[in-house]
């Protein structure tokens, strides 16, 4: 290679570099600018402008230009059923006070589309129940039927599959007694339902055998691409299709862990399924499901990033942001927490059920 064509080569790479630079300046101001559920439609667009939106740099001009909430919602039930909770915004949102929400309605699940899902006490009924959804920073909510059967219920979480008008499932694990299944001392059974708003009504889709004391954590389910995660005592995984409406169970990278952790969880990485681990010398450790293979993330190299999740540290609440702590609420471990992101934006109820 001559100096003539190594000079060309280099200059048409420094244009190709600026040209990319400049696209990426263009597209994040665009993104800034975008509604929450045009901005969360640009990442199933391409790989590149996904990797924008999780930019620590996009997201906090988005939530600032946009009025976007950003956080969790912390819940804890009080004496006589009365319920507690509060809003905790994440590094640039915007705050919110959840007292919309009476004391007397308890959270069930939660969505980063805005949505909340709930049980609330009858004022002329009571004790009667009733269960509703509700998007807070407007008001709109609807009333949903009680599923049939009385199981007892573990864990509950809420896929929105299209946000105008709304169409969303949710899925209810509850334990089963041993005279509703096949009485196996070596298995605990649990019991699948699925609440389909467009037939507005539930469905039971059969049992599931875990092994003899193995059962759902307490955290929240982790939504990724339409694919509820539950993790599990054991720490194995339970995942179930919204769209396919089948469950399997895989293993979590907990036997790869070369330290040991005093606390794991599900997290969200990227739009992908995460798992997160925590020591006592306050390192962590992040791996990612990329292809059904759990791969080990460098939490050294994504501080230039956002890639936001929430865990307790010794009855404290923290917001990570790549290998930063953005804040710290104080909270103990028996609260629940439920990741919520919102727009001020009214949302379209299935007509036909009113």
């Amino acid at each position: 290679m001559d100096d003539v064509e190594g000079y060309e080569i280099n200059r048409q790479t420094q244009l190709h570099t600026k040209q990319t630079l400049l696209d990426t300046d263009v597209f994040i101001e665009i993104l800034s600018r975008t509604s929450l559920k045009t901005f969360h439609i640009i990442r199933c667009t391409s790989k590149h402008l996904e990797k924008l939106t999780y930019n620590s740099h996009v997201l906090d001009l988005f939530k600032g230009k946009k009025n976007v909430l950003h956080g969790v919602i912390v819940q804890q039930k009080k004496v006589w059923g009365s319920i507690e909770r509060k809003f905790v915004s994440s590094c640039s949102s915007i705050n919110f006070d959840i007292g919309c929400i009476p004391n007397s309605c308890t959270i069930l699940a939660a969505s980063l589309n805005g949505l909340i899902f709930g049980e609330c006490d009858c004022p002329d009924e009571y004790p009667e129940k009733f269960l509703f959804i509700c998007k807070p920073t407007t008001l709109d909510c609807k009333t949903l039927p009680f599923p049939i059967y009385k199981y007892i219920v573990v864990k509950f979480a809420m896929v929105v599959m299209r946000s105008n008008p709304l169409h969303f499932k949710i899925i209810r694990l509850s334990y089963a007694e041993s005279d509703d299944v096949t009485n196996d001392h070596d298995y605990e059974n649990f019991r699948l339902e699925l609440f389909q708003s467009t037939t507005w009504e539930w469905r039971d889709l059969g049992n599931i055998q875990l092994p003899y004391s193995v059962h759902p954590v307490s955290d929240e389910a982790i939504i990724s691409k339409g694919v509820v995660c539950i993790l599990l005592s054991n720490y194995q995984i339970l995942q179930f299709g919204a769209y396919s409406e089948e469950y399997v169970i895989i293993f979590s990278p907990s036997t790869n862990i070369n330290y040991m952790s005093y606390t794991s969880r599900l997290i969200k990485f990227e739009g992908k399924l995460g798992f997160f681990c925590l020591n006592g010398d306050r390192m962590w450790g992040i791996w990612v499901l990329i292809r059904n293979q759990w791969v080990e993330v460098d939490v050294i190299s994504i501080n230039a990033d956002a890639h936001e999740w929430w865990d307790y540290r010794n009855n404290e609440l923290s917001f990570f942001t790549g290998k930063r702590i953005e804040c710290v609420v104080p909270v103990h471990r028996c609260h629940e927490v439920f990741s919520f992101c919102s727009d001020y934006e009214t949302i379209t109820m299935p007509r036909r059920f009113i």
